[in-house]
């Protein structure tokens, strides 16, 4: 197995809502598009206890999503296919504020 764990931020020119009318409807079912994709699971934060976080921290990431493969090599073929290059924009818009990291399970 090997995953992609998305800590993303929300463009503040978007509402919360905005935001995640666009992550849902228009991001999630590109991502679900992918190639060899095993699992997709997205969180949003509560912005409730978020912003109790807030006073303490700076503002903290919008939501969370992992994408899973079978391989490394399952998913660099993905994001090199042409679904995986449909939402290349969105990524590199948000990518300045928002953290990936990859890697495969360890236990």
């Amino acid at each position: 197995m090997y995953s992609v764990i998305g800590l993303l931020s929300r463009p503040e020119e978007l509402s919360v809502t905005e935001w995640r009318a666009w992550w849902t409807e228009l991001h999630v079912p590109k991502v679900l598009a992918l190639p060899g994709l095993i699992d997709y699971v997205i969180w949003p934060i509560d912005e409730e206890l978020d912003q109790f976080e807030q006073t303490f921290s700076e503002p903290s990431y919008a939501g969370v999503a992992i994408i899973t493969f079978e391989s490394k090599k399952e998913f660099l073929e993905a994001i090199e296919s042409r679904d995986g290059h449909a939402d290349l924009d969105s990524f590199n818009s948000s990518a300045p504020r928002s953290l990936v990291l990859c890697g495969q399970p360890f236990v």
